[in-house]
């Protein structure tokens, strides 16, 4: 609990530089995803191996960082597409060398393994660049982080010491409770206002603070469930053990990869549909 703790009072504060800061073209951003994105691999590469499936190392860390990178220098470029151009080309190199290498046996399990690193700490990580280079980027980027922090603290809080009921017999996460979910919603909605507040910023309405606080609070706590099927699939409880009470990266940041994503589409729709 100390460990998680102090991680906590050292680490938000960096991590929110890092996140919201203009400098140098986004640079400490583009830092920040890449330590994430190289560290995240080698963590799923681990949980890969547990489970027999074994990338050739040396294409998977460059084909991942690039699809990362490609979503920081498609507007430098003026090429809306390149992450797109990126993914496709990405896959086929991976299977140009499964046929060089005559690596048939396992070809399904190595595609399906590559698409999805690619997938998961290239693309989805590339979407945290999209969100910050909206108008007002800087405040839609605080406000879904702080819903996750919120959502997940809450969560792990009111789970531990007030949940009894649990709430469902999940394999991926046995002890959720209800009573968990509930603090995580409730705190999800506060910290949206939260948000506001401090900001002095009312882009969104009342009832569209209170509507995107409990969606994406529901969002977060089933982002979370899906890293832990990944690592419960592989037989591990934390992906590795890279800070205290946290596990690895994708421990720590397992609930970001899907919804801040989601979150970059839900405010493109709402632009769209002219509700901000």
């Amino acid at each position: 609990m100390l460990g998680r703790i102090l991680v906590g009072i050292v680490g938000i504060p960096l991590l929110l530089f890092l996140l919201l800061s203009n400098n140098f073209y986004n640079t400490p951003l583009l830092f920040l995803l890449s330590v994430i994105s190289i560290l995240g691999v080698y963590e799923l590469l681990y949980l890969y191996e547990r489970k027999n499936i074994f990338l050739n190392k040396i294409l998977v860390y460059p084909i991942v960082f690039i699809s990362l990178l490609s979503f920081y220098f498609k507007d430098f470029l003026n090429i809306s597409y390149l992450p797109g151009i990126w993914f496709i080309f990405s896959v086929f190199i991976y299977g140009l060398y499964l046929i060089f290498a005559d690596r048939l046996e396992n070809a399904v399990n190595e595609f399906g393994a590559l698409v999805f690193a690619v997938f998961y700490l290239g693309i989805l990580p590339g979407h945290i660049m999209l969100l910050k280079n909206l108008q007002y980027g800087n405040y839609f980027l605080l406000l879904i982080v702080l819903l996750i922090w919120f959502n997940d603290t809450a969560a792990y809080f009111g789970g531990t010491y007030l949940g009894r009921k649990k709430l469902l017999p999940f394999k991926a996460s046995p002890n959720k409770s209800y009573m968990g979910l509930y603090f995580a919603l409730f705190f999800s909605v506060v910290s949206v206002y939260f948000t506001n507040w401090i900001l002095k910023l009312n882009i969104f309405n009342n009832g569209l603070l209170v509507f995107t606080g409990i969606l994406f609070g529901l969002i977060v706590v089933f982002s979370d469930l899906i890293e832990s099927v990944i690592k419960r699939s592989a037989g591990v409880k934390d992906s590795k053990s890279l800070l205290p009470g946290h596990g690895g990266v994708l421990d720590i940041f397992d609930s970001w990869f899907f919804t801040i994503p989601l979150f970059y589409y839900y405010v493109k729709l709402l632009y769209l549909f002219k509700l901000l």
